[in-house]
């Protein structure tokens, strides 16, 4: 978990800057001269990785660079901008691994009892049990384990006031996110249950699939050849989607057409599709779609979105054959 708020002393004490956090990856901004405060603003994703980030440190420390232009006869806020920043990306260095999260989530985070209970069933309808301290409350809540790999923000702050007497809890998705991801790596299996059908098969679809796929670094590759995979080291081209995938996450992008090639090969049809995604999704290793996707400039080309180890990638290893790879269907 994290600090509430980060604060840091500039010019000889006489400039103070305070980031508290509000919500994942949202700070309030505080520009503090001699005890006064002289603004205050709302940012989001100033520590993520990637562009945009980099552009926001920089238009903060501008901000404050303008504020204390307000008392250049004390200052030289040119000298204090550029100290700001470097502030900025050092607490971002720091943030690499830690999760941002708002007072409510983080309340939610440190009031879970652990282990999380995974409760499987036969029916595949196996549930997630969370015994959670909050507002000086403790109470049981049961969720259905997609959670885990789904948005289920609404769901979490439903249950909350249905189960704390109203208690309202101010969750958002990347809160969520935070939130499931803690639970995730608290949970427990309280006991095992024999597989499902179900559950044999999409463990074989995803044998044949991680033996037939082709890795490649390049997107271009798998506009030529089906058997391609891009493994997408850092998210790239979940850009812009409601896909759950974080900023910087590599991700593997398989073609739709061989999707249904290695469906054919442990004998599914085209009507067993659906509840192989929903199988694959509940099992965490398909990003969260019901459909593939199709990129803005390639609308023909129909991709789904994998976990790399679940398809058997290292994303630090993944170069193409010499030659490209021809759509076959495994014998």
């Amino acid at each position: 978990m994290t600090e509430a708020s980060y604060e840091e002393s500039f010019a000889g004490g006489a400039v103070t800057i305070r980031l508290e956090v509000v919500a994942t990856n949202t700070f309030d901004i505080t520009v503090r001269h001699d005890g006064t405060d002289l603004d205050i603003r709302r940012y989001q994703r100033v520590f993520d990785s990637g562009q945009y980030p980099r552009q926001q440190r920089a238009t903060v420390a501008n901000w404050i660079r303008d504020e204390l232009s307000k008392e250049a006869e004390t200052l030289n806020p040119d000298a204090i901008r550029e100290d700001v920043h470097d502030w900025l990306q050092e607490l971002k260095k720091q943030l690499d691994d830690v999760h941002l999260v708002g007072p409510d989530a983080k309340e939610i985070i440190e009031g879970t009892h652990t282990p999380v209970e995974i409760r499987p069933a036969p029916d595949e309808n196996t549930t997630l049990h969370v015994t959670l301290d909050f507002r000086g409350q403790t109470g049981d809540l049961q969720f259905d384990v997609g959670v885990l790999v789904n948005d289920a923000a609404g769901e979490l702050m439903n249950k909350i006031a249905h189960n704390f007497y109203g208690e309202r809890a101010e969750v958002t998705s990347d809160d969520w996110e935070a939130i499931a991801d803690y639970w995730a790596d608290h949970k427990e299996v309280t006991a095992e249950v024999e597989q499902s059908g179900q559950d044999v098969i999409a463990e074989r679809f995803l044998d044949f699939l991680a033996d037939s796929i082709q890795p490649t670094p390049n997107r271009d590759d798998i506009e030529n050849s089906p058997r391609t995979a891009w493994v997408d080291s850092d998210g790239e081209g979940a850009t812009g989607t409601r896909l759950d995938i974080e900023p910087g996450m590599p991700v593997v992008w398989v073609t739709d057409d061989f999707f249904l090639d290695q469906m054919e090969a442990v004998s599914l049809t085209l009507a067993d599709k659906s509840e192989l995604v929903k199988k694959l999704k509940s099992s965490g290793v398909l990003h969260g779609q019901i459909r593939p996707r199709s990129w803005t400039d390639n609308g023909r080309l129909r991709v789904w979105a994998f976990k790399p180890a679940a398809v058997g990638i290292d994303p630090d290893d993944s170069h193409p054959g010499s030659e490209a790879a021809t759509s076959e269907v495994k014998p």
